[in-house]
């Protein structure tokens, strides 16, 4: 028994796939944080160029 957990822990065969699920997320989370961000930074911009 213990040697077949030892050779599940050891195998990386898919190891990508489990790799690109958990960071593609952040990656989409912080591109689109850093649209929206940018989005907001041009809309204040405009709004002080009106005001001034």
């Amino acid at each position: 028994m213990l040697r077949i957990i030892r050779a599940f822990w050891h195998d990386q065969r898919g190891i990508a796939l489990i790799l690109v699920s958990v960071t593609l997320p952040a990656i989409i989370g912080f591109s689109l944080l850093a649209i929206d961000m940018s989005r907001v930074n041009n809309l204040h911009n405009d709004l002080q160029k009106g005001a001034d």
